[in-house]
């Protein structure tokens, strides 16, 4: 949306709030802290209720707020757009689809069976002109119009305090790595594990600086916080924060010289979502490590992120152990593939490439 803005197009962001607790009634507000209006409809902690609440408030807010010359993007999908679409079908609004994520086939069950469901139907429901995270899923849904934008590159500032974290690295301070995101074995929790274990236990132990793994996000939390009561190595330190605000993540994420990226090259998820937080890791100035999955490979070289050659512990830890003994690489891989991150993902180059296909006269055919 804010790239839309920056192009002149009229753009808004609806969505929901996230109740804190089950039983919590949130009521609607609108935001615009983020640089553009962001619309928060009605919602509720209880997840049956929350699907009525938000059928009926996003149907009504179409009905009162949506105008002819309007163009909407549905993201991925779900069940409570239903009434909202086919309303916005009958006032030929034009609507896109925009896929962040494809069902797999592992998905299973009643919850399985309306999450399959409901991409059918904002699918077909939809412009035949779609919006992807990335060129892989297009080839996995076998597409011939789309548009591919994988992320957007932030210009937010590293606070001042972070600045000297590479002076410190260079004079022997502790390389400080960052994994976070939806913790799995198909995210890389295994390989995590394995490659501090193997770390934590490698003869060249002695002669590394201190590596500092900065834990964040959900999942796997358990295991990892187990694993750092078990691993009693002076040179390797995991921090796990179970939950932080926005501004916390951020600045713990500023606080990090690499940050880490292992979806599995094997998992469905790999062919059906984009891991945009290579370009997160990327534009915040970190060196990126990373599996050779979706369209990372085609953005990146070896030359500007550290890809591992298998999917495995050892190899995780052989890069950790590079980068440990070179600050100087972790530091310039860093700043070439922030300069990558920002050529390709800039908000004027992603804004005016998205208005345009989304202007085409041939939107609809």
């Amino acid at each position: 949306m804010s790239a839309l803005r920056r192009c002149g197009d009229r753009a808004a962001l609806i969505s929901l709030p996230v109740p804190k607790r089950r039983s919590n009634y949130q009521a609607a507000f609108v935001s615009r802290q983020d640089g553009f209006p962001a619309c928060f409809l009605a919602s509720h902690g209880n997840p049956f209720v929350r699907k009525l609440i938000t059928c009926v408030s996003l149907f009504f807010f179409v009905w009162r707020a949506v105008r002819p010359g309007d163009r909407v993007l549905l993201y991925n999908h779900a069940i409570e757009y239903a009434p909202a679409l086919l309303l916005l079908r009958a006032l030929r609004v034009p609507v896109y689809h925009d896929i962040e994520d494809v069902p797999t086939m592992h998905e299973r069950g009643l919850r399985g069976a309306i999450n399959k469901a409901s991409f059918e139907f904002v699918y077909r429901l939809t412009s035949v002109r779609k919006v992807t995270a990335s060129n892989q899923i297009a080839r996995e849904l076998r597409l011939k119009n789309f548009k591919a934008v994988q992320g957007i590159f932030t210009t937010e500032a590293l606070r001042s305090s972070r600045l000297d974290k590479w002076q410190q690295l260079q004079r022997g301070g502790a390389l400080r790595v960052h994994f976070g995101g939806t913790l799995s074995p198909a995210t890389g929790t295994d390989v995590f594990c394995d490659a501090i274990l193997q770390l934590s236990m490698s003869v060249k132990n002695s002669s590394l600086r201190e590596i500092v793994f900065v834990v964040t996000g959900v999942g796997d939390l358990d295991r990892i916080k187990h694993l750092s009561e078990y691993v009693r190595s002076p040179r390797v330190r995991i921090e796990v924060y179970p939950a932080v605000s926005r501004a916390q993540y951020l600045d713990l994420l500023d606080s990090c010289h690499g940050s880490l990226s292992l979806k599995s090259p094997s998992s469905e998820i790999s062919r059906t979502t984009f891991p945009s937080k290579v370009v997160e890791i990327t534009s915040r100035g970190l060196s990126l490590v990373a599996t050779r999955i979706s369209d990372v490979v085609h953005i990146f070289d070896e030359n500007m992120v550290w890809f591992l050659t298998h999917f495995s512990g050892e190899a995780l830890c052989e890069i950790l152990e590079e980068m440990s003994e070179n600050p100087d690489e972790v530091r310039r891989r860093a700043d070439l593939g922030r300069a990558r991150s920002e050529a390709n993902f800039s908000s004027n180059a992603v804004g005016t490439e998205l208005s345009k296909f989304l202007r085409s006269d041939s939107a609809d055919k």
